[in-house]
């Protein structure tokens, strides 16, 4: 607000780099007015989902297929164990996407460079099941019960990430709309898994 209102009275130049700087900054504050919204809808169970018969296995594969590049930036490598066919499963394929694309960017983002990080789904008799895991720091054991709340940060000693700790509650909140449910474990020091189970 402050470079814009600079902009206008001619103090600052506005400068394409200026310019993108904002439109970034309007486009994550877009992104938390959205995320607060989907919050807000799905506590008072009113997060609206459109269902149809859905491949969670090609779901997976085009997120892992999206998030390819941030991966190639840290040198990450990515595992895919993705049966060929699956049981069709009642879905909003757009809100799965995201939940499965929020576990894979975190993942990435809580892993070093030259980690590898697991995509995998398996279908028992009476669900399926895909698991995102990574190698690197993990969670610590007194952060993880804490995960799905909403504005709960581990990294709390990075403020300027960009995160602001909703893309879990959020992503809990889509798997649980789904009748599914979505878990972490974590070995601190080791590895890291989030199961979503659907």
């Amino acid at each position: 607000q402050g470079t814009l209102e600079n902009m206008t009275t001619g103090v600052t130049e506005p400068t394409p780099e200026r310019l993108f700087a904002m439109q970034e900054e309007i486009m994550r504050l877009n992104r938390l007015v959205t995320d607060l919204r989907d919050l807000s809808l799905a506590a008072v169970h009113e997060l609206r989902l459109h269902l149809r018969p859905t491949d969670l296995g090609q779901l997976a594969r085009q997120s892992a297929m999206l998030i390819q590049p941030l991966l190639d930036e840290s040198a990450q490598q990515l595992q895919c164990q993705i049966p060929s066919r699956l049981t069709l499963l009642p879905l909003d394929a757009d809100r799965m996407r995201q939940v499965i694309g929020n576990l894979l960017v975190n993942a990435s983002r809580h892993s070093g460079s030259g980690s590898h990080i697991r995509l995998s789904i398996s279908e028992q008799s009476d669900c399926i099941e895909l698991c995102v895991a990574n190698d690197g720091p993990c969670i610590a054991p007194e952060d993880l019960p804490h995960i799905f709340e909403r504005f709960y940060r581990c990294d709390k000693a990075r403020p300027g990430n960009g995160s602001y700790g909703l893309g879990l509650a959020i992503a809990q909140s889509i798997v649980q709309s789904c009748q599914g449910t979505l878990t972490a474990e974590s070995e601190y020091g080791a590895w890291t898994r989030f199961r979503v189970t659907l």
